[in-house]
C-alpha cells in the first residue's frame, strides 16, 4: 500500500503546486480544494476477499482499482476540465481510467 500512498500524496503534492500557480499568475483559482483518501488494510483485505481477488500484486492491481483516490473539487465545472488537461499534461502523470460523471451522471445525480 505504500506504493498507493506515495503515488496519491505525489499527486496532492502536484495540485497544491498547480493551485498556487493559478493564484500567482490568475486572477481565478479553479481548484477550491483537494482532499485524498487511502483505503485501510482492513477494508482492502475485506474487498480482495469479497471480489474473489488472488492476493498478489498484478492480481489486486488489475480488480481494484479504489485503492487510494484523490478529490479535487472546482467552482465551475469548466474548470474540472481545465484542471484534468493540466495535470494529465505532465510528464510523469500516467492517466490509467476517467469516469466522467459530468458528461454522463450517476443514477443517484453525482456528478464530478
Amino acid at each position: 500500500m505504500l506504493r498507493h500512498r506515495f503515488g496519491m500524496e505525489e499527486i496532492v503534492t502536484k495540485l497544491h503546486i498547480l493551485r498556487d500557480e493559478f493564484a500567482l499568475m490568475h486572477e481565478t483559482n479553479p481548484i477550491e480544494h483537494v482532499a485524498s483518501r487511502l483505503k485501510s488494510p482492513d477494508s482492502l483485505a475485506e474487498k480482495i476477499q469479497r471480489k474473489g481477488c488472488e492476493a498478489t500484486w498484478d492480481s489486486i492491481s488489475a480488480e481494484i482499482t479504489d485503492i487510494a483516490g484523490v478529490r479535487v473539487t472546482c467552482s465551475f465545472v469548466s474548470d474540472v476540465y481545465q484542471v484534468f488537461d493540466v495535470l494529465t499534461s505532465q510528464q510523469d502523470v500516467t492517466l490509467k481510467e476517467v469516469r466522467d460523471y459530468i458528461v454522463e451522471p450517476k443514477p443517484n445525480g453525482y456528478r464530478s
